[in-house]
């Protein structure tokens, strides 16, 4: 996350979510945050100004992750009163030539039930941007696999330019071909959205329960699934990885020679492309 953002209303939405989801799961270990910290670098030349001021006002910059964990622990303290341990991984501003070492000291059990919580600044890479605003697909897969078969690990997306099923449409053939995940879920309200998945039947089960409750408590909200296990409308065989339908609508064919949705190729004949299930 962007510290400068610190505490405005898409965390209050983050920070909601997750204690709603925790409340629901009370997962043993509780909620773990990997925040990505990102700022702004002072890199403004002394020149002909007062150099003494220079370094004090680029200590500033330096304070933010500071800044950062005082806040953030009144947070911590609210969840705490609410029953749920809620910590923060260590490890400062994310810099972008320390990746790996950030992303190896991040605090994953492999055997405690949690939920972790991994907070980029906007989200997923894109095909063109892997930058520390972004969390990486071999970033996400690493955490994944380190964590405990009964945690959850929720990614924060930021709403894109397009429709957010276009978005998870692309999120969904990157997890397919780039990582060893099958099957996720995400929510949105249409200004953020979440990522949630997995890595056993029963922790993606209850997760399911989780989200289901709170659409109902907030009556806000889409979930969309995608996988093995998610249903006829998004049926992905991970061992055998292809295209999406040919149509545009993000969904994906269930033969294994077809281009096409069953039905969907009716839509490219019809001059139809790109529309969800619903024909919209």
């Amino acid at each position: 996350m962007n510290i400068r953002f610190l505490g405005d209303r898409k965390d209050f939405v983050k920070y909601d979510f997750l204690l709603q989801m925790a409340l629901t799961l009370r997962p043993r270990a509780g909620v773990m945050v990997i925040p990505m910290l990102t700022g702004t670098p002072f890199r403004y030349p002394v020149g002909p100004r007062d150099a003494d001021l220079h370094a004090h006002v680029a200590r500033m910059t330096v304070d933010l992750a500071g800044h950062f964990h005082s806040v953030t622990a009144s947070v911590s303290d609210f969840f705490g009163r609410n029953g749920v341990q809620l910590r923060f991984s260590p490890g400062g501003i994310l810099a972008p030539g320390a990746r790996e070492e950030y992303f190896t000291n991040a605090a994953v059990s492999s055997d405690a039930e949690a939920i972790l919580f991994v907070d980029p600044d906007t989200g997923l890479e894109t095909t063109s941007q892997g930058t520390t605003t972004h969390l990486r697909y071999t970033e996400l897969d690493g955490l994944h696999q380190r964590m405990s078969e009964q945690s959850i690990l929720i990614v924060y997306q930021h709403r894109r330019r397009e429709l957010f099923q276009k978005t998870w449409s692309h999120i969904t053939q990157a997890l397919q071909h780039r990582t060893h995940i099958r099957q996720a879920a995400s929510w949105t309200n249409g200004e953020v959205a979440f990522v949630l998945t997995s890595r056993s039947e029963r922790a993606w089960n209850r997760m399911g329960v989780a989200l289901d409750k709170y659409v109902q408590r907030t009556n806000e909200g889409e979930v969309l699934r995608w996988g093995c296990d998610a249903g006829p409308d998004n049926l992905v065989s991970p061992s055998a990885p292809r295209p999406p339908c040919a149509c545009g609508c993000g969904h994906y064919p269930k033969g294994a020679r077809s281009r096409f949705f069953p039905g969907h190729d009716a839509r490219v004949r019809g001059g139809v492309v790109g529309v969800d299930e619903h024909g919209e």
